[in-house]
């Protein structure tokens, strides 16, 4: 019988031959092998399969960190917000200027400038230190140097002020270049327009939302950041005059505005030096007819990204503003998907522009406008006329 054809217990218990021990340590040997080479393999296999996992794997992608602009209230933008409600963006306090603030009873009372009236209270003094009762019923108020505007809860829109252009509904008798003058204002609050949704104020304009979705604006709009000397002003109305329809938003900056229509379309006009309106005008400072600059959008931000003031009245701020968060030729937007943009002076990205110009004086001027004269030196300034990709921060 061969050593193929014997079970273990014949193989144990019996005498060996010669041929029977070589076939034995071969046996015995083999099995040696197989165990060393498993335990081999189980000890070395993860690493195996870690390597080859590391050379088939995808490779991350890197994270790309926007530019940051900071805000004051992250809270307050409603970035998370599905449903659009108009009254999520009243102001109920507001002291870029003057201190204008709405009590729960909604009632509107202001501090501060009263040089032009712009308190409202019937006579027009340096300075009011102490809280002065405006009017009742108010749901939203917004205020310039000059001017303040109020919505009530009918819809009706109240003004009080300078008549910069016609501003308060006053006769205007100085023409188009007029900006300014003392002896026209308004002490007590006019009507300005009923049916209204909302309204913003912008440096020397009035941009108004209607019940049925019309876009009104009327004032003046200029501006010492001009290409050229004689387009210092560039949009002038002296009275309220239609813009566009089909609207659920509005706002604006100093000197620009926007609007969302119904399809997520937001429109631009005012002045564009800097690409604030996030259009391509060419050499032309002003646009001054709304045109479609983007799609799908959310919500947009002018010069500031907020609604009311988020932190209480302080004495120190109420003169010059919070500037930490001011973005002067900046418009930010949200789209529907999230992502957030800016377009604007010193917005920097794909298609940026750089501009030279002279600081003369007070006006800006490209190095051509003007013979060197050793004192005015060209400056480089960077913008864009497209919307760049952007992030929102709170300041730490």
């Amino acid at each position: 019988m061969s050593f193929e054809d014997k079970d273990m217990s014949e193989i144990i218990e019996s005498d060996f031959d010669e041929p029977d021990k070589k076939n034995w340590i071969v046996w015995v040997f083999t099995i040696l092998c197989i165990v060393i080479g498993a335990a081999v393999l189980i000890k070395f296999i993860p690493t195996i399969i870690a390597s080859d996992d590391a050379v088939i794997a995808e490779p991350v992608e890197d994270v790309v960190e926007f530019p940051v602009y900071y805000v004051e209230n992250m809270d307050g933008l409603r970035l998370d917000d599905t449903d659009f409600d108009i009254a999520n963006y009243y102001f109920r306090n507001e002291y870029e200027y003057n201190h204008y603030y709405i009590d729960n009873d909604n009632v509107l009372w202001g501090v501060g400038d009263n040089s032009e009236g712009q308190l409202g209270i019937g006579n027009r003094s340096s300075y009011e230190g102490t809280p002065q009762k405006m009017a009742e019923n108010v749901i939203h108020v917004d205020g310039a140097a000059f001017f303040v505007i109020y919505l009530t809860e009918n819809g009706e829109l109240y003004g009080a002020g300078a008549n910069q252009n016609g501003l308060m509904g006053l006769e205007n008798p100085y023409g188009k270049e007029w900006i300014y003058y003392d002896d026209i204002v308004a002490a007590s609050p006019v009507l300005l327009m009923s049916d209204v949704k909302y309204a913003r104020a912008s440096q020397s304009g009035i941009v108004v939302l209607k019940d049925d979705g019309s876009v009104w604006w009327w004032g003046q709009i200029r501006t010492t950041s001009a290409k050229h000397p004689d387009d210092t002003i560039g949009c002038s109305y002296s009275e309220p005059t239609k813009m566009l329809d089909d609207a659920i938003y509005v706002t604006c900056g100093s000197f620009s505005m926007a609007a969302i229509k119904e399809d997520g379309t937001l429109w631009t006009w005012g002045n564009n030096t800097f690409g604030s309106c996030g259009y391509d005008s060419k050499n032309q400072d002003f646009i001054e007819e709304p045109v479609k600059v983007l799609d799908n959008v959310k919500m947009v931000w002018m010069d500031e990204v907020r609604f009311e003031k988020a932190k209480p009245y302080a004495e120190s701020e109420s003169a010059e503003g919070n500037y930490d968060y001011d973005y002067t030729y900046v418009t930010f937007v949200e789209r529907k998907d999230g992502t957030l943009y800016a377009c604007g002076k010193y917005v920097d990205g794909e298609g940026s522009k750089i501009w030279d110009f002279k600081l003369y004086g007070d006006i800006l001027r490209t190095p051509e406008e003007y013979m060197d004269d050793g004192l005015h030196e060209p400056v480089e300034l960077v913008y864009s006329d497209r919307f760049q990709r952007i992030q929102f921060k709170e300041k730490d």
